[in-house]
């Protein structure tokens, strides 16, 4: 495939769970019939994040991509962690919806390392990192 081509897929894939994370933000509070927001503000941090990576993609920028896509990769584990610890506390009657939740987050963790090692790939300097000599 095409590095730009590449580079499409992976803003594409963002800006898509960038929407996602959004639609979930505005609907929790509404399903609940409330207007209280507190969960919903981490859905909508993490919808700016994604919409920052596809930025980074589109743009190219390595910079935006590692800067907005690292904050997802923790925060991609830690929910990972968290729900693997509450599925002791759901018990069995849970476990679908916990492994669910589990391979979701691992899954969005290796897009997101597969889309930096892109970016980098990508954007590095044809005749490397090697420091002049001045002489």
């Amino acid at each position: 495939m095409n590095p730009r081509t590449s580079q499409r897929v992976y803003a594409a894939g963002n800006f898509l769970l960038g929407i996602l994370h959004f639609i979930i933000g505005f609907a929790e509070p509404v399903s609940r019939g409330t207007t209280h927001m507190s969960e919903s503000y981490y859905f909508l941090v993490i919808a700016g994040l994604f919409f920052g990576v596809a930025t980074g993609f589109l743009l190219g920028s390595r910079w935006v991509v590692v800067l907005t896509s690292v904050p997802l990769l923790l925060l991609g584990v830690m929910f990972a962690f968290l729900i693997t610890g509450g599925g002791w506390i759901w018990g069995p009657a849970r476990i679908a919806q916990t492994y669910t939740f589990i391979l979701a987050s691992l899954l969005i963790v290796a897009f997101e390392v597969a889309g930096i090692i892109s970016i980098i790939r990508l954007t590095r300097k044809p005749g490397g990192d090697t420091p002049s000599t001045g002489s």
